[in-house]
């Protein structure tokens, strides 16, 4: 069966459950850390505790369920199950405070089952994304193809902030729950229409263990892709670091409102928009190498604006300085997203694709809660500035394997 172009009919129905499936996340994530902020009176701390357990499950479970699905063979039914979970934990999370007892001890307890169970569908969504685009399109237009599926996910990422506010202005932000339940319902839909898919041949099956090995081994015996990881690795921790302390530093030590807050996300999401949709031609115009070094170069500079403003350096009002960058943020990290996101499918077999990929996404994907309970502990041991700064510092430690990158013919 031949594969489709960029344009099929099957992708515009992924980019449709991008979108769709992005709203969802945005909506739910944003509502955990603002909930138990504003309504809880949750800290750092726990914020960072939330943080980590919603990305827990890439730590622990993104090999075997890699290695689960390249068995298995289909990747849509992956991506059904972990989207229809979220949509089902969303109404938990509005018939939890409809029923008030999304309060005290007790609802915190709640907000960390749910983002526990939220982390762990997330792997089987995003195993079975991974080893869908391959399957439905030829390997050159796989770039192209993340990354309209990331400028979907980016949109869908600004219109979740805006939903967001647009809730706190009417009603208690639990409420936007519902419209993360409605957006997951799309969703599903939306991925019974994408196909068909081409035909794999099963790996031959072996023990985890062997399959570890053998997934790794790829992995780090490409230098391109080794390092690729390892700087994506770093970039999704110093991510985590700004998921972890920028809500507590804009709501609770600079007096940003929490609308304000989430309007500063919109923005993001939709600088995000605008980077993804630009990224596959940037990096196939400048290179790889190029591409990341400036993202990631930028990005620190992004990180200094926010400890002038903590540290009370900056004239003006804050949120001048907390949109600028989260504007950086959000462009850089949608660009480095797509950029070298077709290695893994162009330098690895395809009956190995998806334990190569659960590898590489427990190193990048897994980094990200370890850097929230650091940050979190950090924060309370001691104190938001000097954390900012081993923030920033992370944010600049990015810079250096992409430094070590090359453009080679996979990349032009």
């Amino acid at each position: 069966m031949a594969l489709q172009d960029g344009k099929s009919r099957g992708t515009r129905w992924l980019n449709a459950t991008a979108l769709a499936e992005s709203i969802g996340d945005g909506v739910a994530r944003q509502v955990l850390p603002i909930v138990a902020v504003s309504v809880l009176g949750a800290g750092a701390g726990l914020v960072g505790v939330l943080n980590s357990l919603g990305l827990a499950a890439f730590l622990l479970l993104s090999f075997p369920i890699g290695v689960l699905a390249d068995r298995r063979g289909n990747p849509l039914r992956f991506m059904g199950l972990g989207t229809l979970v979220r949509a089902e934990v969303a109404v938990v999370g509005v018939l939890l405070w409809g029923t008030g007892l999304l309060t005290g001890w007790g609802g915190l307890a709640a907000l960390v089952a749910m983002a526990a169970v939220v982390g762990t569908a997330d792997v089987a969504f995003t195993t079975g994304q991974g080893l869908l685009v391959p399957r439905l399109v030829e390997p050159q237009q796989i770039r192209w193809v993340y990354g309209r599926v990331q400028a979907m996910t980016q949109g869908g990422g600004a219109a979740a902030p805006l939903l967001v506010a647009g809730v706190l202005l009417l009603a208690p932000v639990p409420v936007a729950w519902i419209g993360a339940a409605a957006a997951y319902l799309i969703s599903a839909a939306a991925q019974r229409r994408i196909g068909p898919l081409t035909p794999m041949r099963p790996p031959v099956r072996s023990s985890l263990w062997a399959e570890a090995k053998r997934g790794i081994g790829h992995l780090f015996g490409q230098p391109l892709l080794a390092r690729v990881t390892v700087a994506n690795a770093l970039s999704n921790a110093a991510v985590m670091g700004a998921n972890t302390l920028l809500p507590v530093i804009a709501l609770s030590e600079v007096g940003v409102a929490p609308a304000a807050f989430a309007a500063i996300g919109a923005a993001a999401a939709v600088c995000g928009l605008a980077g993804a949709a630009m990224a596959a031609r940037i990096s196939e115009r400048v290179g790889l190498r190029l591409t990341r070094v400036a993202v990631a170069s930028a990005m620190v500079v992004g990180n200094g604006l926010v400890i002038g403003t903590l540290a009370g350096a900056l004239p003006g009002r804050p949120e001048i300085w907390l949109v600028i960058q989260a504007a950086i943020a959000g462009a850089g990290s949608a660009i480095a997203m797509v950029a070298g996101s077709d290695l893994p499918a162009r330098l690895v077999p395809a009956g190995q694709l998806g334990a190569v990929m659960g590898a590489q996404r427990a190193i990048v994907l897994g980094a990200m809660p370890v850097a929230a309970l650091t940050f979190g502990g950090l924060a309370v041991t001691l104190g938001l500035l000097p954390t900012a700064w081993v923030w920033l510092a992370l944010t600049l430690s990015s810079v250096i394997p992409c430094l070590q990158l090359t453009d080679g013919p996979s990349q032009r």
